[in-house]
């Protein structure tokens, strides 16, 4: 609405790249409907001349997200910075990009860059839990996600990931409470595929395979990455499948294939003769 009452506004062809690259994210809209949507929104700022720092952020969360080009992307990021160092967007993508390529530091440096330019975000407060809990610094990640929500105390995000902590920690019972009220405060297709994931560390394959049976019904509107399936099948010991749906993820482009390298939860897959070659097929260093 914002770009059809006023066409020359960078900002708002940026916003609208961000949430089209976010459907990607969560596999909510077929790749091959959204990129060309994405890519037009993109080509737009680049047009313009008013917000060049923000234009080159955007360039790189959307080459790192859709077009999967790891170089491409860190040189817009840098660009974005080398222009405007204090604009929190650029930090926060630049930090989820960094941790995908699992580079640690260097993400926790510019997601801790982002707070401090913007301390009251959500989102942002959010990440510094998540990529925490990217580095296996489980402690750390609960107290952050646990200070997320006491400044918001109904960021679905917060609950969702802060259960993914405590399964990583065997402690499940607190696991299925927090993604459990997640769900109770936005019951999404996504909320529920993770729930599926806690339990299925859980143990309690019963309980998983009701809600994957529900989400896999052709009536239920939400779609859900391939990707997330994945992690899924993979919790459940299931590897074969988890690699048929990992390969489906990079085949359709349908969530984050690319964050397989340091997600916790793919630590079953690690061990498989077929992880490596994945990981070099998405142009990632083993």
């Amino acid at each position: 609405r914002t770009v059809k009452i006023e066409p020359e506004f960078t900002l708002g062809y940026i916003g609208l790249v961000r949430a089209y690259t976010g459907l990607i994210d969560i596999g909510g809209v077929p790749f091959e409907e959204v990129y060309p949507r994405a890519k037009s929104a993109l080509d737009k700022a680049l047009q313009m001349n008013d917000a060049r720092a923000e234009v080159y952020g955007i360039l790189g969360r959307f080459k790192f997200i859709t077009e999967w080009d790891w170089e491409g992307a860190e040189a817009a990021f840098r660009k974005s910075l080398e222009i405007n160092p204090n604009i929190s967007d650029t930090y926060f993508d630049f930090a989820s990009f960094l941790i995908s390529m699992d580079r640690g530091e260097e993400a926790l440096l510019m997601i801790n860059k982002a707070r401090r330019l913007d301390p009251l975000n959500a989102g942002i407060n959010n990440d510094v839990g998540w990529i925490n809990y990217c580095v296996r610094r489980y402690d750390k990640a609960e107290r952050e996600y646990l200070h997320t929500l006491d400044m918001y105390p109904d960021f679905v995000m917060s609950y969702r990931e802060l259960g993914w902590v405590y399964a990583k920690q065997s402690k499940f019972s607190k696991a299925i409470q927090y993604v459990q009220q997640a769900v109770n405060l936005e019951r999404s297709s996504y909320n529920l595929m993770y729930l599926a994931l806690v339990y299925a560390l859980a143990g309690q394959k019963d309980k998983v395979l009701a809600i994957l049976k529900n989400l896999q019904a052709p009536e239920v509107g939400d779609r859900i990455a391939a990707y997330d399936f994945a992690l899924i099948y993979s919790a459940l010991g299931d590897i074969d499948e988890a690699f048929k749906w990992l390969e489906k993820s990079y085949l359709e482009h349908s969530g984050w294939p690319f964050f397989v390298k340091v997600e916790p939860m793919a630590d079953p897959l690690r061990s498989d003769p077929r992880f490596a070659p994945f990981l070099e097929k998405m142009g990632l260093k083993p």
